[in-house]
């Protein structure tokens, strides 16, 4: 009986063994697919999931550049913004969109040149021109950027294409409305700040000349202030 006991013993513990390095060896195929696919890196992280975080900062932080100088310039990033009262056009929303959505563009082309880490472990990068949309809401923006990127290294292909990124307590809307309201809807040469009072805004005006003021509308949130020239 005490042999039959310790043979069932023995048994048992080989199967538990065999189990085991079962359970091993399918890990070990399991980590060589995914390491071949691309879903482990060097880094801890996946391939494309660096590029991603990367290029989402990217996009994050020239946004935020960029809506803050268009703030300082009155609605543009082309130099401070002139307004004729009662005449001047003001930005649209879908032009401020635009403005932006390009000067991202041109900055994300940037950002990829600092993939000298991907490139020292052997991959090429072949990519597109990116294409950025800017939705510009009342509280927010969101940046969404179409562009084409891949990744070869061996026989080892990443691909990555679209890159998202939101930007909260974004004041744009807003501030073209004070804008509006300064340029189109005040009296001669002179401008009446209760309806902008109303609206939880701090102005701050400097003469320039006879006929020229500076405007700075301030705001909490981004961009910090939205200053212009207003001409009468």
């Amino acid at each position: 009986m005490e042999r039959r006991g310790s043979a069932s013993r023995n048994r048992a513990q080989i199967s538990v063994f065999i189990i085991i390095a079962v359970v091993i060896v399918l890990a070990l195929v399991l980590l060589t697919f995914l390491s071949g696919k691309g879903y482990i890196s060097e880094y801890g992280l996946t391939t494309t999931d660096k590029i991603s975080r990367m290029i989402e900062d990217c996009q994050r932080l020239e946004a935020q550049r960029a809506i803050e100088v268009l703030g300082s310039n009155g609605g543009t990033l082309k130099g401070k913004a002139q307004y004729l009262q009662h005449i001047a056009k003001t930005p649209t929303i879908e032009e401020v969109s635009e403005e932006i959505a390009e000067e991202i563009d041109r900055k994300l082309l940037a950002c990829l040149e600092d993939l000298a880490s991907l490139k020292a472990l052997g991959y090429e990068v072949h990519k597109s021109n990116p294409t950025t949309q800017v939705d510009i809401y009342p509280d927010s923006s969101v940046i969404t950027t179409a562009w084409s990127i891949k990744l070869t290294r061996s026989e080892k292909t990443l691909n990555l294409d679209t890159f998202k990124t939101i930007i909260e307590d974004v004041r744009i809307v807003d501030y073209l409305k004070d804008t509006q309201t300064i340029v189109h809807e005040q009296p001669e040469q002179k401008v009446d700040l209760t309806v902008l009072r109303e609206r939880n805004v701090n102005i701050h005006i400097v003469a320039v000349s006879d006929n020229t003021a500076q405007y700075t509308i301030y705001r909490q949130g981004i961009p910090k202030e939205f200053s212009f020239m207003l001409l009468y």
